[in-house]
């Protein structure tokens, strides 16, 4: 039942092309409950992703930022585990005082697609950078884990493509919000 009534609180949110970090900033401003996830045109979810980030803010009250393992996935269509030291774990854990050094080391330990944050978290350290362009994601990030701890569950539900060339705006868009 969770599933289906985190279903019905997702809302579709349009607006002229800003960029990234405009879009992810109007969403995190429209937003009406607790939790923020951002999930990019070329991504996708399965359909535990939701129900993961509730189950860890459930039983970490006291954090704000919560994450997911992930896999790339490649233009051919191969799923790649990302290298870092969280691939293949199964504890879930705080990784903010090891994030520079995973990253370092190897792959990101989430991508924006994989993380999901309480909304109030933004007006206490700020929004995507709009004027950073593409060092937007990085730029929040660092902020980020320079004040806050994000619990992550290795569990893969979130699949990054790397070929991010495909234009976002050649998908089809419908007019509506799906119903369920």
């Amino acid at each position: 039942m969770v599933a289906k009534q985190t279903n019905q609180s997702i809302r579709m949110i349009r607006q002229l092309s800003g960029g990234t970090a405009s879009a992810r900033n109007h969403g995190i401003r429209e937003a009406k409950y607790d939790i923020v996830a951002f999930l990019d045109a070329v991504d996708t979810w399965e359909p535990h992703y939701l129900a993961n980030i509730v189950n860890l803010a459930m039983n970490y009250p006291e954090e704000e930022c919560f994450a997911t393992g992930y896999q790339f996935v490649s233009a051919d269509g191969c799923y790649i585990d990302p290298k870092n030291s969280l691939a293949g774990e199964g504890a879930v854990k705080s990784i903010s005082s090891a994030y520079f050094d995973i990253c370092a080391h190897g792959d990101r330990p989430f991508v924006a697609s994989s993380f999901s944050a309480r909304a109030s978290l933004f007006s206490d350290i700020g929004y995507f950078s709009e004027q950073e362009g593409s060092g937007s994601e990085q730029d929040f990030f660092t902020r980020l884990i320079m004040s806050r701890n994000v619990i992550h569950s290795p569990d893969i539900s979130v699949f990054y493509q790397l070929d991010r060339n495909q234009d976002a705006s050649a998908y089809v868009v419908p007019n509506e919000e799906c119903q369920y």
